[in-house]
């Protein structure tokens, strides 16, 4: 507990962002969905939660391990690290709403370009593409884990329209939100 756990509960790092287009960081997600797709029926359930559980640890000790290594932020560091938090807890906050650009900067008291600029150097895209990420990823746990229907998902997600929530949910995920429901169901049931 004292190796293990402790330095990464402690660790005076103000987030860790994971990002698909990153490789360092494709290991991680893929085993982050691998214990979301995890069926309780399985016979080995708890060991495969276990394993996966190490995975996680291990893999978050070394990357916290690695950050910890590179020289401390300097003060304009933790001002667009505090500007950040402010900004992601706002688009978590109210992601469901019609957000715009001017909306997420006022949040963290700064201007639009200042946003852009922030978003980019620490998590490596707009604020735009971070806000339909986080809406994505809301209605895909909403289609994995409630009854509602696709349209009620989509409004209840923050977008305007079903065909466009079912466009940019195709290129995101491969799939349309129904086969993407049929297929972690499938999944669940095995």
């Amino acid at each position: 507990y004292r190796r293990n756990v402790l330095p990464i509960i402690q660790s005076p790092l103000s987030g860790l962002f994971f990002s698909a287009n990153r490789h360092e960081d494709r290991d991680m997600l893929n085993d982050f969905y691998e214990f979301y797709t995890l069926s309780s029926d399985a016979p080995d359930y708890e060991l495969q939660c276990t394993e996966l559980i190490c995975r996680i640890c291990r893999r978050l000790f070394a990357r916290i391990e690695k950050m910890e290594c590179s020289p401390p932020p300097g003060k304009s560091d933790q001002i667009q690290e505090q500007r950040i938090r402010l900004m992601l807890t706002f688009i978590h906050s109210f992601y469901s709403s019609h957000l715009n650009v001017e909306q997420i900067a006022e949040s963290a008291r700064i201007g639009r370009s200042e946003c852009f600029r922030i978003f980019k150097k620490i998590i490596g895209k707009t604020p735009v593409e971070y806000l339909t990420e986080y809406r994505l990823a809301q209605a895909a746990y909403h289609l994995s884990n409630t009854e509602k229907s696709i349209s009620e998902i989509c409004f209840s997600c923050g977008f305007n329209s079903t065909s466009y929530f079912g466009k940019i949910f195709k290129g995101n995920c491969g799939m349309s939100p129904s086969q993407y429901r049929r297929s972690i169901r499938s999944a669940q049931k095995r």
